[in-house]
């Protein structure tokens, strides 16, 4: 891992009986032969909470934004409401269908923290 980056095939094997979309997404990766692989680029202090800069993520051709999300949440214990998603380089509420928003292969999704000032 030199170079910042990692590779990863969704789903995380051992998270079988966790519940939520997550769960959902691993069944129908499990029945369907079609993957698609997005970048996924963690920003700020989640490239610290990470130890990488960007990994290649394999998903099921019918993954959403949400899943990354999960995806995140799961093998980094990032919470939640603490990360914020830029795909392609638009914001996720700038997507109709946000965090529902299906991915595609060669999706590029930036994650990084919610930024406040004054």
């Amino acid at each position: 891992m030199g170079n910042g980056m990692a590779e990863n095939v969704f789903p995380v094997p051992g998270v079988e009986n966790i519940p939520g979309v997550y769960q959902n997404r691993m069944k129908t990766a499990q029945k369907n032969t079609s993957v698609i692989t997005v970048t996924v680029k963690y920003l700020s202090v989640l490239r610290d909470k990470t130890g990488i800069r960007q990994e290649e993520v394999s998903l099921s051709e019918k993954s959403v934004l949400g899943d990354v999300a999960d995806f995140v949440h799961r093998k980094y214990k990032v919470p939640d409401p603490l990360i914020m998603f830029v795909l392609n380089g638009r914001g996720w509420n700038q997507h109709p269908d946000r965090l529902a928003t299906t991915l595609k292969n060669g999706d590029t999704i930036l994650i990084f923290p919610p930024v406040s000032g004054g």
